[in-house]
């Protein structure tokens, strides 16, 4: 009786898999990259006018900041650390896109009405 499952996997099957995996992470990095630079240069923004003592606190402004915040933290990728065009991934769904575009141009505007 075997202790462990025999699990035989071909050779190419194994490359396949490690190719999509090494190409998942290299697009998940140029997310993060992207990310955070965007997110670096608001807080150095925001830093740099800090009032360290609050007594110029203002709601107002910290509030922007914070939409700020919100646009700068989403997902979409910077043309600074794009990733390689020979990835395996393709894209199919872009939220950031309008239109047509959210769908890489795949779904017709009248099949989502």
């Amino acid at each position: 009786m075997k202790s462990s499952l025999d699990l035989h996997v071909e050779e190419s099957t194994q490359e396949l898999v490690k190719s999509l995996i090494v190409d998942l992470f290299d697009i998940q990095f140029a997310y993060l990259k992207s990310r955070m630079k965007r997110v670096f240069h608001l807080i150095s923004d925001f830093v740099g006018g800090y009032d360290v003592l609050g007594q110029n606190e203002d709601p107002d402004e910290i509030a922007h900041y914070q939409k700020l915040y919100n646009k700068m933290s989403r997902d979409y990728i910077e043309r600074d650390f794009n990733y390689a065009e020979n990835n395996t991934w393709i894209k199919v769904v872009d939220r950031n896109e309008n239109g047509e575009d959210v769908f890489g141009g795949f779904v017709k505007l009248d099949c989502l009405d």
